[in-house]
């Protein structure tokens, strides 16, 4: 797996696809075609000003998708989650570094439009926030895993849990190591989950896990890290892969969130990153 280390950050975003069944060849086209980084924007909100903070996301980017779409110009994509405790992730992919230091290319005229109804609303974004960041995500396509169907016709997963692991100064190549044997794992066992990978080129210098699934009890039978290698390679190659894992790590935390189309006014044509909801 290649990587260029900035904070040592990898992100391994799991996901259980919302299409119909598709051959691992044509999941891995899709994947393919995936922008390859992605701009992540935290907020973490006041509690007793989550419901205005809502009320704002969404009715900002329903505005801004108006009017771009009046004036034929393509929306803006990203996706958005949420946490119990006020926390919100929104993903904006870019087509490469470059694209940060380029100039917008929306016309004037609709620049001004945007400024004056939708830009408008970022001071009051602004009241309703404790704190907010911004990191940069480069997807891994070679990690990339689909499985080979899925009986879920949902356009958006019900459910994320996401876990990250910070890793020892020094064990990043053992640790790179095993999560190629995890990949691998995936794929012997055909795990009805997929993965897509990230790395975190600009971070909090942890690996993360984000599993997304119809509901939590999905997840919680679809197993982690150690039953899916215990099932792949047997008890004792399990523990072998697990034992290593955890030498590898100072810090494990884990979060449940929920997928937040609504905020950011998804469209199914711009699909849920990048796979393409189907609604037949």
């Amino acid at each position: 797996m290649t990587k260029l280390l900035y904070n040592g950050v990898l992100v391994l975003f799991v996901l259980t696809p919302s299409v119909h069944s598709t051959p691992f060849a044509q999941e891995r086209q899709q994947t393919d075609s995936l922008p390859t980084l992605y701009t992540v924007h935290i907020d973490e909100v006041e509690p007793e000003m989550v419901n205005r903070f809502e009320e704002l996301s969404e009715r900002q980017s329903r505005l801004r998708n108006t009017i771009l779409k009046e004036h034929h110009l393509p929306l803006r994509t990203s996706y958005e989650i949420s946490t119990a405790y006020g926390m919100y992730m929104t993903f904006r992919p870019r087509s490469s570094f470059t694209e940060f230091d380029q100039q917008s290319t929306t016309p004037p005229d609709v620049r001004k439009i945007l400024q004056e109804k939708v830009n408008v609303m970022d001071d009051s974004f602004h009241a309703t926030l404790r704190t907010h960041h911004n990191e940069i995500w480069q997807l891994d396509k070679e990690m990339a895993y689909f499985p080979t169907q899925s009986a879920s016709k949902k356009l958006v997963p019900g459910f994320i849990h996401i876990r990250s692991e910070l890793v020892k100064p020094g064990k990043d190549g053992v640790y790179d190591t095993l999560t190629k044997k995890f990949h691998e794992a995936l794929i012997k066992q055909q795990h009805p989950i997929g993965c897509l990978v990230f790395f975190g080129q600009y971070g909090d210098g942890s690996y993360k896990f984000v599993w997304q699934a119809e509901g939590k009890e999905q997840y919680q039978q679809a197993g982690g890290t150690e039953a899916i290698f215990l099932a792949a390679f047997g008890k004792q190659e399990a523990d072998r892969l697990m034992n290593a894992w955890r030498d590898c790590l100072i810090k494990v935390t884990d979060l449940d969130a929920t997928p937040r189309p609504d905020l950011n006014s998804l469209e199914p044509a711009q699909g849920w990153f990048g796979v393409p909801l189907q609604t037949h």
